[in-house]
């Protein structure tokens, strides 16, 4: 278990009032820390409720593990079951001000005022900002004084007048929930019919708990593997359950879910060290998207994908520290991966004896490629119709996990079923309540809707 110095949390609004910036101490186990936390923040891309961000500090000559940062927040009354609690991985005051960015931010206060009176020039009915208005302005409401103490800040405002203003607005749209699910059950019938395809062609994966499966289990252990990371982050016991490997040739679907579902962090594979594997807010899998056949074999990336693969987890570089980090795997390729090769490339100047040997190592390393993924050939173009899903919609968390325990009820194969099963027992539990019974009885009359316009 690793020891810092601080400790960050994110808390569901309302558990704790707001510390003073400066924050106050605590008691634990004879140290005196110090408990920072942030005022309330509404709802964002990675956080969809209201909450509050904070940490623990202890003196730069102690240290405490996650365990015990975490009793610190129980013996305080501020954690929750599943609360996301994680190490400092950029300097205090950053992480300082990100706790407090709904009441501070980086300009000062009189760029801040400034602002303003960008905005009220441009809400009076779309003026140009001109010196003469904006002194006006700032005249209006901070005073004349002002003006003539920040000539030099209003000068540098007006002569970039685009970082004050609102140059760029989001344009709201408004998203039927029923809708979306019905989108996104609609591209998961794609999806189904694109692996049906490639299945086709067979298949390779040496993994014990898909030999002699049929045809419809295979699909539906793809499926399920594919839409648990909207649900469930990767459980912390090794879960074996293999990686996926699709190549092929362009435009036959093999990123159709996955460049969709923002759970899948894209991975850039021309990318080295620092924060590549790193997952943040909802991410729960990596996705390798176009990778070089020889991207495994590379000594940089191998030993980390041997882990992640098939559920362990794996401590990566982050900016001055490491991170240890897990999570399902998913990579995508036009050309056939190395390990579904014979014969090792024979460099010139080998002996007999040091190509037999490198022979036996090549073999030992697709071997353990092959258990660890499920590898589909993809050649049947697809053509389907392009579609908005709004994923930030928890509706479609609904449909997600109707459709991996459907997907999960239809197994035949049980050694499938034991392969999956920790994670069907909790997808199961997670439907409970009058809210989920609507939203489950709303999926299946989208799913009989599905169905009939796909017969």
């Amino acid at each position: 278990m690793s020891r810092k110095s601080v400790w960050c949390f994110t808390v569901t609004s309302g558990l704790i009032e707001p510390t003073p910036q400066e924050g106050i101490e605590v008691k634990f186990n004879s140290q005196t820390l110090k408990l920072i936390v942030g005022p309330v923040e509404t709802p964002d891309s990675s956080t969809d409720y209201p909450h509050q961000h904070g940490y623990i500090a202890c003196a730069r000559s102690c240290s405490l593990t996650k365990g015990q940062a975490i009793a610190v927040l129980k013996q305080e009354n501020i954690y929750q079951d599943g609360q996301y609690v994680h190490e400092l991985d950029s300097t205090k005051a950053k992480y300082h001000s990100y706790c407090f960015k709904s009441t501070s931010s980086t300009h000062t206060s009189a760029e801040r005022a400034i602002k303003r009176a960008f905005d009220a020039v441009q809400s009076e009915g779309g003026f140009k900002i001109t010196p003469k208005r904006l002194k006006e302005s700032l005249i209006h409401s901070e005073g004349a004084t002002f003006v003539a103490r920040n000539k030099q800040v209003i000068e540098v405002a007006l002569g970039t007048p685009s970082a004050f203003s609102r140059s760029k607005r989001d344009i709201e749209e408004d998203v039927d929930a029923k809708a979306n699910m019905k989108k996104f059950m609609q591209a998961c019938v794609n999806y189904r019919a694109i692996i049906e395809k490639s299945l086709a062609n067979g298949f390779v994966t040496t993994h014990k708990a898909f030999n002699d499966t049929s045809r419809d289990d295979q699909v539906l252990a793809i499926l399920i593997t594919t839409l648990l990371p909207m649900v469930v982050n990767r459980k912390r016991i090794t879960d074996t359950i293999p990686g996926l490997y699709f190549f092929g040739n362009s435009n036959c679907g093999k990123s159709y879910m996955f460049s969709q579902i923002p759970n899948y962090k894209k991975v850039a594979c021309d990318a080295e060290g620092v924060g590549r594997f790193r997952l943040e807010g909802d991410q729960a899998a990596f996705l390798l998207d176009d990778i070089d056949p020889e991207w495994l074999f590379d000594r940089k990336n191998c030993k980390t994908m041997r882990s992640l693969v098939i559920g362990e987890s794996d401590s990566v570089k982050t900016f001055g520290d490491t991170q240890e980090v897990r999570g399902w795997v998913v990579m995508t390729s036009n050309s056939t991966p190395r390990f579904l090769e014979v014969d090792v490339p024979n460099p010139e100047g080998l002996s007999d004896d040091k190509l037999a040997a490198a022979q036996r190592d090549f073999d030992i390393q697709c071997a353990a490629w092959k258990r660890r993924f499920l590898t589909l050939h993809f050649t049947e173009p697809v053509d389907f119709d392009d579609m908005f899903i709004d994923f930030s919609l928890n509706s479609l968390n609904i449909v997600a996990m109707q459709a991996i325990i459907k997907s999960y009820q239809k197994l035949q194969s049980e050694d499938l079923k034991i392969l999956f099963k920790t994670y069907y027992d909790y997808v199961a539990t997670m439907l409970d309540g009058e809210e989920e019974s609507e939203a489950v009885a709303m999926y299946n009359d989208l799913l009989v809707e599905c169905s009939q316009n796909n017969e």
